[in-house]
């Protein structure tokens, strides 16, 4: 677990400075070289006094386990591979770096994989993550169809294994059910609360008809349908249009220069809800006072509009 660094000034040629050993700790801490790795392993029989007396002199000399060797030597690389499918790319730049702090909190490292859905996709991420000796592997799982054999047995080579699924799913491994739609029914119900009755969903992205479907329903139970349902779908993210411009387009082509038909419009990523705003405030359309308009995503340029706007979290929904 050595290694050398080097420091320049601009005043001296390179020095090569010995970084600090599991042996310079225990010297320092007066302890075996054992009882240094089983304090930062986390283990018994350490005792209060010797893990406090370790931890200060590793701060002292400012040492860090190296993981990878450690886990090298005992089977384990503290990695964790997750395979996400993205919505828009701010809930990659999002979900990803939250996740891979409180991973980093616990002392592992993350590697990630865009794998948008596909079984293909996932397989080779899953054995480039067995070739990287991944410990632990999060997997999302939104298809409606069952999860093949191929998976099951790559998921199963891994120390540890969950699945993240928006409903009962048999994934033959550990499985967490996160309920994608309950944003989606939340900002229905917060719009009806409000005075809101004439609403629009635009979520432009493919492979959002659950979410879609479970704003819908949350209106029908009022016994109000959305407007125009089938307008703002069908975006292709692929395209050299932005989602922003599809969007005014739609508008333009669907609503033209009259008063906006809806009051409200539940907008999947905050990038939609910009181009829907932008569209309105063209039409001196005063939002959120003739129209609410939510987005989806809490990306951080969405605290610098004016009216500040309204929208999602990923990370706590």
């Amino acid at each position: 677990e050595t290694m050398a660094e080097s420091t320049t000034s601009s005043d001296s040629p390179a020095v090569h400075k010995r970084r600090s050993t599991i042996l310079d700790v225990a010297a320092a801490a007066s302890v075996s070289k054992t009882l240094v790795g089983r304090a930062f392993a986390g283990e018994k029989g350490v005792s209060a006094d010797a893990r406090a007396r370790i931890l200060e002199a590793a701060k002292q000399l400012n040492y860090r386990p190296n993981l990878l060797a450690r886990g090298l030597r005992h089977g384990r690389t503290q990695a964790v591979s997750v395979l996400w499918g993205i919505g828009t790319p701010s809930t990659w730049s999002i979900f990803m770096p939250a996740f891979a702090e409180q991973m980093a909190v616990h002392g592992y490292a993350t590697y990630t994989y865009e794998v948008l859905g596909s079984s293909a996709a996932m397989e080779r991420s899953l054995e480039d993550a067995l070739r990287r000796q991944s410990d632990a592997v999060v997997m999302q799982w939104v298809k409606p169809k069952p999860i093949g054999q191929k998976l099951r047995r790559l998921l199963r080579s891994f120390h540890a294994a969950v699945g993240i699924t928006d409903k009962p799913t048999d994934m033959g491994i550990d499985t967490v059910i996160h309920d994608r739609c309950e944003p989606i029914r939340e900002i229905a119900e917060y719009f009806h609360a409000t005075g809101r009755r004439k609403p629009i969903a635009i979520f432009p992205a493919p492979g959002n008809q659950i979410k879609f479907e479970a704003f819908q329903s949350a209106w029908a139970k009022y016994g109000i349908s959305l407007l125009m349902p089938e307008v703002f779908s069908g975006y292709d993210p692929d395209s050299k249009v932005s989602v922003i411009d599809w969007v005014r387009s739609q508008l333009d082509k669907h609503v033209g220069y009259g008063r906006p038909p809806f009051d409200c419009a539940a907008c999947l990523g905050d990038e939609v809800a910009i181009g829907v705003i932008d569209w309105l405030k063209d039409h001196g359309v005063v939002v959120p006072d003739a129209v609410a308009v939510t987005g989806f995503d809490n990306a951080t340029f969405g605290r610098y509009l004016q009216p500040r706007l309204a929208t999602v979290d990923r990370c706590d929904a």
